[in-house]
């Protein structure tokens, strides 16, 4: 019986773009999106309607939603309110103090982490 390829998962979450790749065995490939793209936007869309939209289809609607489509999250990511205060005040989408200071992201009746995004 074979021994089963073991999978492995890279993810560079960047501030502007994010883009993943799988290894198994020795072989290494990025992912590509439905479009055959492997960059995505690190950009993601609470629409109005409930939906949850990442990559190109949220950054389209940046315009549309500022206050609903978060975007340079990864500033925010580790950081307390207070240190992430300067980055704050350049986003156009409400971020709050949640429980132990760190930053929430505040869309609709919902708080967000950083992280969670």
């Amino acid at each position: 019986m074979s021994k089963p390829t073991r999978l492995v998962l890279g993810i560079d979450l960047g501030t502007t773009n994010s883009l993943a790749a799988v290894r198994a065995g020795a072989e290494a490939h990025v992912l590509r999106d439905r479009d055959g793209e492997p960059m995505i936007p690190s950009v993601v869309c609470f629409s109005p309607d409930g939906q949850i939209l990442v990559g190109r289809k949220a950054k389209a609607l940046r315009l549309q939603h500022p206050e609903r489509t978060v975007f340079s999250i990864k500033r925010l990511i580790g950081r307390s309110f207070a240190e992430a205060a300067k980055a704050i005040r350049s986003l156009p989408y409400r971020i709050v103090a949640g429980e132990r200071d760190l930053p929430r992201v505040a869309i609709g009746d919902g708080l967000h982490s950083p992280e969670a995004i």
